[in-house]
């Protein structure tokens, strides 16, 4: 034991050939260290290998201008429908009718006003999975994304806010149906499902009877679009495709000629229904301590409530986001991934006439704020510096413990190196005869001490 202490105290001599006097105390010592330090590597150090626990921080940049951000189906997919209260498609185009707008501003620097540069009038079709590439089918069918409408082979670019000399965004409106035009093709024309096309007639529609059951004829490419609704409010199929056919083109079959339902036909059904505008996307969760897989994509949703003669405005703003990892064992690595978050930040509402047919808008633009999330593994100069500091606590400490036992252990190898002792008898023998020479010199010079002073003469 005495052999692994490392704790011994310096000498000015060395005593069998060694400059340290080492205890038994010491080697215990020596051992207890040992394993705190091979503990305390492997708790602060698994990291390196398990990538469990690692340093992260969130920095929040918010930027002077609104950068240009381009979307995709690819980096941020969504849709939209009108749902009930129950949360059931609501695919009433003879009342409602859903549009998507790329809309572009620019100042005009003479009136320092804005001017609409333009307006386009985007395609939809029903979704399909291919248009949430970042999610699986279960989770595709779970949120009902196939009743929900798409743009086609969409890449819009978002930029600037109106706070700058320009900016382009997109919005979602909620119309009312009116009959300006009564052609069925042109209302329906903006809804493509790769040459397949939703055939719902509302001729018949029973505004008063909500309690029947909608049923959906299927047509084929030869027929018109015979299809009857008898109720509203259940939409029974689960897939929406079932009541689709294949047909040559989006205008086959459907120069038949509707009416849009009258005013109070359509605040009677706003009223009773619960129409809500209901916008899906694709929600992301950060999962710091997760090093192969940090983010988590689910689908998400945000709703507003539509009113007949109110005029809803909502505003979305998409940001950046960033997820930075230095994973390298003794230098800095960064990899970074980046992924797109949905912000719903306000909702504003105002009164509007009858005659005014938008009447929910939810407006899309790119933001000026972005999180960044840093996340940092241990190294392994940041293992060699904490076991260094550590390592001086307990040397520090073990010395002053150990420090009366080496002195012990010093003296006796002293005595040992100076006087011979074979055996414990005579060193026993030995210890007795010193201590009564001891005690005899110090009797015999008691004596003549006093013999000394009584020879002394006194003082009269």
């Amino acid at each position: 034991m005495k052999s692994i202490d490392i704790f011994g105290h310096q000498i000015n001599l060395q005593v069998n050939k060694k400059y340290f006097i080492q205890s038994i105390i010491g080697g215990i010592f020596t051992i207890f260290t040992i394993i705190i330090i091979i503990s305390f590597t492997w708790l602060i150090g698994r990291d390196i290998i398990l990538k469990e626990t690692p340093i992260s921080y969130i920095q929040t940049d918010i930027m002077g201008k609104y950068p240009p951000l381009e979307i995709s189906n690819k980096n941020f997919p969504f849709s939209f429908t009108l749902t009930d209260d129950d949360n059931v498609p609501l695919l009433e185009f003879s009342f409602l009718k859903m549009k998507l707008y790329y809309i572009q501003y620019a100042m005009d620097y003479e009136t320092q006003l804005y001017t609409l540069k333009s307006k386009t009038d985007f395609s939809l079709k029903f979704c399909e999975l291919s248009d949430f590439p970042t999610i699986n089918e279960e989770a595709f069918i779970e949120a009902q994304l196939g009743y929900s409408l798409c743009p086609v082979n969409f890449t819009f670019l978002l930029e600037g806010y109106w706070t700058q000399d320009s900016l382009s965004h997109i919005q979602i409106s909620i119309e009312k149906c009116k009959n300006e035009n009564n052609n069925r093709t042109e209302e329906l024309s903006h809804l493509i499902l790769d040459n397949k096309i939703l055939k719902i007639m509302y001729d018949n529609f029973d505004l008063y009877n909500p309690n029947k059951t909608q049923e959906i004829s299927q047509a084929n490419d030869s027929s018109l679009i015979n299809n009857q609704i008898k109720g509203s409010q259940n939409f029974t199929n689960t897939n929406p495709k079932n009541n689709i056919d294949n047909i040559s083109g989006i205008n086959h079959g459907l120069e038949h000629d509707y009416n849009c339902k009258t005013d109070d036909e359509i605040e009677y059904f706003i009223s009773k229904s619960g129409v809500n505008l209901n916008l899906f996307y694709v929600s992301t969760k950060v999962s710091i301590s997760n090093n192969t897989h940090p983010i988590e994509q689910v689908t998400g949703s945000s709703y507003k409530y539509l009113l007949f003669d109110v005029f809803k405005k909502s505003v979305f703003k998409i940001q950046k986001q960033y997820i930075s990892t230095d994973n390298g064992l003794i230098f800095s690595t960064e990899e970074k991934i980046d992924f797109s978050k949905i912000v719903d930040e306000q909702t504003d509402s105002r009164l509007v006439d009858s005659d005014n047919p938008q009447i929910l808008a939810f407006d899309i633009f790119s933001s000026n704020i972005s999180d960044i999330y840093f996340r940092r593994y241990i190294k392994l100069p940041d293992i060699i510096a904490s076991l260094g500091g550590l390592w001086k606590i307990f040397y520090m400490s073990f010395m002053l413990f150990s420090k009366y036992f080496s002195e012990v252990e010093k003296n006796i190898s002293i005595i040992n190196e100076i006087f011979v002792l074979n055996k414990i008898k005579e060193y026993d023998h030995k210890e007795k005869i010193f201590h009564n020479k001891t005690k005899f010199s110090l009797s015999h010079k008691k004596r003549k001490n006093s013999l000394m002073f009584d020879k002394i003469p006194k003082r009269e």
